[in-house]
């Protein structure tokens, strides 16, 4: 059977190979968490894997193409953030939000549909926006937004030790787990918005501080979230709510 898939280099397949696949396929569903076990539609897209470290996790065949879920998100056009890769270098895209457009940046590794830890790419679905942190003193001429932002003190950090109880949560400084400080001087984080990406459920190893935020200069990769320029932000704040969703496609 292996061997015969094996040969068929341009098959397609829609096979999930482990539970953790499985739930994160899930959690990448059009509402966030949990939208797949309620039936929600979702587009088959064929992708190559191309990708010879999926072999060593048991996913095979590698070299085939294998059709993979992509949420469909059925929103009104104003509450639906669209980030689309460019062609140039993987890290830049476009974020359009109805008939606004901005240059934006990715992961410096691209965009993905199996988010691993420390892998520099962006993870692939739609995401709710849950929170927020802001420094006022550094964010200035702050538009009015509905969305909530706390003000960032220097003590907030967040955790991505892959062995900690408290992985992929914000935490509370000084902490012994690896983790991200958020109050920064470099301009990145002086607006933060928190993304749905790996929350409920969370699944050791895909990925943590899944951020909207801010770039220094236009073009700069990220480590995995994604980047607009303060100017631009200012201009979306706005617009932005608890029914905004950001789709990464």
């Amino acid at each position: 059977m292996q061997s015969q898939l094996l040969g068929q280099c341009r098959a397609q397949l829609g096979v999930i190979f482990s539970d953790q696949d499985l739930a994160y396929l899930r959690h990448i569903g059009p509402y966030g968490s949990g939208a797949a076990q309620k039936g929600r539609a979702v587009v088959v897209e064929t992708v190559e894997w191309g990708d010879l470290s999926v072999k060593k996790r048991g996913l095979w065949p590698v070299f085939m193409k294998q059709k993979i879920a992509t949420p469909v998100f059925p929103a009104k056009a104003e509450q639906l953030l669209k980030v689309s890769r460019g062609f140039t270098k993987p890290w830049l895209g476009r974020l359009s939000f109805g008939t606004q457009s901005f240059p934006c940046s990715l992961g410096r590794n691209g965009a993905t549909y199996f988010k691993r830890e420390g892998d520099g790419k962006t993870p692939f679905g739609t995401f709710k926006i849950l929170s927020g942190y802001v420094q006022r003193e550094r964010f200035r001429a702050m538009p009015k937004t509905r969305l909530m932002l706390r003000q960032l003190t220097g003590s907030e950090g967040w955790c991505d030790d892959v062995n900690s109880p408290t992985y992929n949560r914000q935490i509370r400084l000084p902490n012994p787990a690896g983790h991200e400080i958020l109050k920064r001087s470099d301009g990145v984080y002086d607006l933060i918005l928190v993304l749905d990406y790996n929350i409920r459920p969370r699944i050791k190893g895909r990925g943590s501080a899944i951020f909207f935020h801010l770039t220094r200069e236009r073009g700069e990769p990220t480590a995995g979230c994604i980047a607009i320029s303060k100017e631009d932000m200012r201009r979306l704040l706005p617009r932005l709510g608890k029914k905004t969703r950001l789709l990464i496609a």
